[in-house]
């Protein structure tokens, strides 16, 4: 029988502000919080595998056995199995970070350098299963198999990464889950009260008083996106953020 503790589960594309959310969980005595690479629920067999999570057996033993009535982990690599992870846990809930393309792809070539778009799209292409990186839908799949990655700049790589990172909270029509919420950045950034009302909408059994959580202003904007892949990427963020029932996905 799957644990009865309260898990909330942090969902979404990197560099979408899920890392301060997490730490404003962290000064609840009854809540445990998990890193993106804590050892207990995270396989360690070798540095490959160090970010995913335990098979869902194991995570349930895991946290059947820990003190704390509340569980909090962001598992950013598992966001394409996202549904299993609801449907597995009975009290479960999640939050989706969605934040516009422009500012995450910003943020990752600032941290990870010109070279982590392209990468990663590699990654897609070689159909590494066990590669977190290689998830993907068939379409897109179909669309990169079509696309020279070399010839992509970094930026439009790195919005490509978003675009699909972001297209599983639609493949999986988690919009439809009354225990996930939508998190939306521009607002987290804007509003104070904001994250309070995401978790009090799920019905989260932690109520949080505020959170204050201050926008990293860009220096600049991407100018080197090309036309076809911002138009893909806006489209999508207006979709999730406006009207996740009309969805339409790259052409084949």
């Amino acid at each position: 029988m799957p644990s009865q503790k309260y898990i909330l589960f942090v969902f979404g594309c990197q560099r979408s502000g899920t890392t301060a959310l997490i730490k404003s969980f962290k000064s609840h005595d009854n809540i445990r919080v998990f890193n993106e690479v804590d050892e207990i629920i995270h396989r360690n067999s070798d540095d490959k595998f160090r970010i995913r999570l335990k098979p869902l057996n194991e995570l349930d033993q895991i946290f059947s056995s820990i003190d704390e009535d509340v569980i909090v982990l962001k598992p950013l690599v598992e966001s394409s199995k996202a549904i299993d992870y609801l449907n597995y846990f009975s009290n479960s809930y999640a939050i989706w970070a969605i934040r516009q393309f422009e500012d995450v792809v910003f943020s990752m070539l600032k941290k990870w350098g010109p070279n982590v778009g392209s990468s990663l799209l590699k990654a897609i292409k070689k159909e590494a299963r066990e590669n977190w990186r290689s998830a993907t839908t068939a379409r897109f799949f179909e669309y990169l198999k079509q696309t020279n990655i070399s010839k992509l700049s970094p930026e439009s790589s790195g919005a490509l990464f978003w675009y699909i990172r972001n297209t599983f909270y639609l493949e999986q029509e988690l919009y439809k889950s009354p225990n996930l919420k939508l998190l939306e950045y521009d607002k987290l950034v804007s509003h104070d009260m904001y994250f309070k009302s995401v978790l009090d909408e799920i019905d989260f059994p932690i109520s949080l008083h505020s959170f204050e959580f201050k926008r990293k202003t860009l220096s600049n904007k991407l100018n080197n996106v090309g036309p076809t892949i911002r138009l893909l990427c806006d489209d999508l963020y207006l979709n999730i953020i406006n009207n996740p029932n009309k969805y339409n996905d790259v052409e084949d």
